[in-house]
């Protein structure tokens, strides 16, 4: 079993918010399959956190704005904490110009790896077809001895054993771990 994979090309932030919710607000797991309307509610999230006009680094207009899922995840869900960190130089000079300053944390020069979460912890990873490239979200979830990962583009959930988060895609063919994550704390 798995959680709905998502229904269109752009679309993975709103899905990997939706299994946010599940899993840590409403206490589903991925084995418990898909209910009625999940879909529509991961597209619902989608709506309201696409770039739109909104674009910055070239990323096209319809791929989800961490921006607007961190203000949604605080404001609507009541996560006040809730942080984007980078260990991506690159990466970040370019965010900087377009956060609010609290918004982001940089894990660099100090560390080139995201922080570990905890059991429990989540965290809305982006990946890419490089390091540079923000362009696909999934979420994760620290265990006790690694993490599980569920991809929007299945929504299955895979567990990685003795492994962390800035471990995650590294050397992996067709997606690099850009170590830019949106932390989610209460």
């Amino acid at each position: 079993m798995a959680f709905v994979g998502q229904d269109g090309l752009n679309n993975c932030g709103g899905f990997a918010m939706a299994y946010w919710v599940w899993m840590a607000l409403n206490g589903r797991h991925p084995n418990d399959g898909p209910q009625y309307n999940d879909a529509a509610m991961a597209n619902n999230i989608y709506q309201q956190i696409m770039f739109r006009n909104d674009v910055f680094g070239g990323l096209d207009s319809d791929f989800s704005d961490p921006r607007k899922m961190i203000r949604m995840l605080r404001q609507d869900f009541g996560m006040s904490s809730t942080v984007l960190r980078t260990a991506n130089a690159a990466l970040f000079y370019g965010l900087r110009e377009n956060f609010n300053p609290a918004d982001v944390i940089a894990d660099f020069p100090e560390r080139n790896t995201l922080p570990d979460l905890g059991p429990g912890q989540y965290a809305i990873l982006i990946v890419g077809p490089d390091e540079n490239s923000p362009t696909h979200y999934v979420l994760v979830q620290g265990t006790c001895d690694g993490v599980n990962v569920i991809d929007p583009a299945n929504g299955v959930l895979v567990y990685y054993h003795g492994i962390n988060i800035g471990d995650l895609y590294v050397g992996n063919p067709g997606l690099v771990n850009t170590q830019t994550a949106i932390y989610i704390n209460p």
